[in-house]
């Protein structure tokens, strides 16, 4: 008897062959000019990697193990942070040429604005709960993002990254905490090794994880097959670099996932088209001249935020600070310093042709990076320990956050800037923005150094994480501990301001998310990177996840807070299941299980939503709606 396969949104699991026979191929990077505008455009790929083969696995995630808690007695270990070079250049003694005696104007301005107002509504978190606890690896590297109803939040575990899905509606637990190398089997991947990066492709709806491998240079990526963690098919890839990917941070493109490591300056372009088809997929290289005096230096990538796409064609972005006076030794600006952008154009079908084009310096308000680091990596004191704890002052903080309005296209970030004696620490935020595409160029909107009114003492504040949501307001998220009297061990806060407000000035007050308990004394690691993402499903939400010091160990928070003043008034729709699959004979009618859907309020809608099957179903298909309209 013949069958009629009758298939909704199904999802088909496969398993591609892996490992490859091809070698790397060294493109030559062709010729270095200088375009019109002054700026060096180098053609040609550096690198071209030899197709990754990707493999596919079905995960219910309720069903799979879980990560024991670590205990007393269990291994402890620190992940390292690479460094090439002098260790001099580490512990920067080599100081500017012409130290700037000023202070930081922008952290003046902020002072003379105030402590900032209470907005009830931002300044209450909605979820403000610990997230994953102390694994015994230093550091932690909490990473985290939203979208599709859920929080995903990595951290380093013993046996490489962990990570524990969470719901937005509540902060709940929905499903964890699993080891990331078990979302595949065997393989290059199949030991973890951390540094996890998460994030959720706002253009594809599609979670992005990714960790590297114990052994080799492995960048492991999983990418999911819709917008739902905890049961979804992942796509794994291994992606090789010609050596150790130092820190990887990533960004979301239309045309590329991009990645920035420390890893003599390099930048990557991963084929996402080809990722998102589930076909095998290369990576090519670009350098980027790299900067004196730093050992450690890394590019971030600008991520997509948002509904409104990039022009058509637009390149990726990727980003650093320029301390003038420590950077560029003799020819200093007492007044500037920069940020520097590099635009990766890549081509997949041609190498020859993709270009990196920069550095393209936008001029910012002076800043210092010129820390005193005695040994290791410590700058930042604590209370009653002589450890200091890693600020982090090499690179701008990750993610850089890419936002378009129309027309008007924003970049957001941050980094730490030092403003006083031992070491006293600030986060420089900024917004750069492009009006009219591609033939315009990026400029400075407006940036500031976030150091209140009000401080009782000295008070460190380092390692942001910013973030703007779909009304232009900006929220930062950030370490703050304070070593004098009244002291106060290594917590976490957050503070905002709204699109309107006065530039260059943060306006909501500071917000404690959790007080620190103890000091961090056996290491002096610290971070490396917090995260902040806004949610899809309102485009007002802000989430974040960071490190503070409990009783004994580190631990993690997880938070999440919006401004009233966000967004117009819809709805949302979510449903499940939203696959099924069924083979039936064709005489013989088969009833699909019911789909459950959800309509949400979003910023206040309370009007009747009505449902229907808008020009129909497909034949051999029937269907009603139990209840409409329905009122969110």
């Amino acid at each position: 008897m013949s069958k009629i396969c009758q298939t909704l949104l199904a999802l088909a699991v496969a398993t591609a062959a892996t490992g490859s026979a091809l070698a790397a191929e060294k493109v030559n990077p062709g010729q270095t000019y200088i375009n019109s505008e002054g700026i060096q455009v180098s053609v040609g790929a550096d690198w071209v990697s030899p197709p990754s083969q990707p493999e596919k696995f079905f995960l219910d995630a309720r069903t799979r193990p879980i990560v024991p808690a670590w205990k007393p007695g269990d291994p402890i270990r620190e992940i390292p942070r690479l460094f090439n070079g002098d260790p001099k250049v580490r512990q920067m003694q080599a100081h500017p040429v012409n130290p700037v005696p000023q202070g930081d104007i922008l952290s003046e301005l902020q002072r003379a604005f105030g402590a900032g107002t209470d907005s009830r509504a931002f300044t209450t978190p909605l979820v403000n709960r610990d997230g994953q606890g102390f694994s015994g690896v230093f550091p932690p590297d909490p990473s985290g993002d939203v979208g599709g109803g859920f929080y995903v939040q990595s951290i380093n575990g013993s046996g490489g990254a962990t990570y524990v899905v969470y719901n937005t509606s509540d902060g709940t637990i929905a499903a964890g905490p699993f080891s990331l190398e078990g979302l595949g089997s065997g393989g290059a991947c199949a030991s973890g090794n951390g540094d996890p990066v998460i994030l959720f492709d706002q253009l594809a709806s599609r979670w992005l994880l990714t960790e590297f491998s114990s052994s080799g240079n492995n960048l492991c990526v999983y990418l999911s097959a819709d917008s739902n963690p905890v049961t979804t098919t992942w796509t794994r890839y291994a992606f090789v670099p010609p050596s150790f990917p130092d820190y990887p941070k990533y960004g979301v493109w239309p045309d590329a996932y991009y990645v920035g490591a420390n890893q003599s300056n390099a930048t990557y372009a991963l084929d996402r088209t080809a990722m998102l088809a589930g076909l095998p997929a290369t990576f090519q290289r670009k350098g980027v001249p790299p900067l004196s005096e730093l050992g450690f230096q890394m590019l971030p990538p600008a991520s997509f935020n948002g509904t409104d796409a990039p022009p058509a064609g637009a390149p990726g972005t990727f980003l650093r600070q320029v301390d003038d006076e420590l950077n560029n030794p003799g020819s200093n600006d007492p007044v500037h310093d920069r940020i520097e952008l590099f635009t990766f154009h890549v081509d997949f079908a041609t190498p020859a042709n993709t270009t990196l084009t920069g550095p393209i310096p936008i001029q910012i308000n002076d800043f210092d990076r010129a820390f005193d680091i005695p040994s290791g990596f410590g700058a930042i004191p604590q209370p009653g320990t002589t450890r200091l704890l890693d600020p982090l002052l090499e690179v701008i903080m990750f993610p850089v956050h890419y936002r378009a309005f129309g027309s008007t296209e924003t970049i957001t970030g941050n980094f730490v800037t030092k403003i006083g004696a031992n070491n006293q620490s600030a986060i420089r935020w900024f917004e750069l923005r492009r009006t009219g595409g591609l033939a315009n160029p990026w400029t400075l909107f407006q940036e500031g150094t976030y150091t209140p009114a009000g401080d009782p003492a000295p008070t460190n504040r380092w390692m942001g994480a910013s973030a703007m949501d779909s009304s232009g307001n900006i929220a930062l998220g950030y370490s703050i501990d304070r070593a004098v009297a009244p002291t106060q061990f290594a917590s976490l806060s957050y503070v905002g301001r709204q699109a309107g407000d006065t530039p260059g000035v943060m306006t909501t007050a500071e917000t404690s998310l959790v007080l620190g308990a103890s000091a961090q004394t056996g290491f002096d690691r610290w971070g490396d990177y917090f995260q902040m993402g806004v949610d899809p499903v309102d485009g007002c939400t802000f989430w974040f996840t960071g490190e503070y010091m409990g009783a004994s160990n580190w631990a993690t928070r997880i938070a999440s807070f919006r401004f009233d003043a966000c967004g117009s008034p819809t709805f949302s729709v979510t449903g499940t299941p939203l696959a099924q699959e069924v083979c039936a004979p064709s005489a013989t009618p088969v009833a699909l299980s019911p789909v459950n859907i959800n309509v949400g309020s979003v910023s206040g809608y309370n009007t009747p939503v009505d449902f229907g099957f808008g020009s129909g179903l497909p034949a051999g298909f029937g269907g009603s709606y139990t209840v409409s309209p329905v009122v969110p």
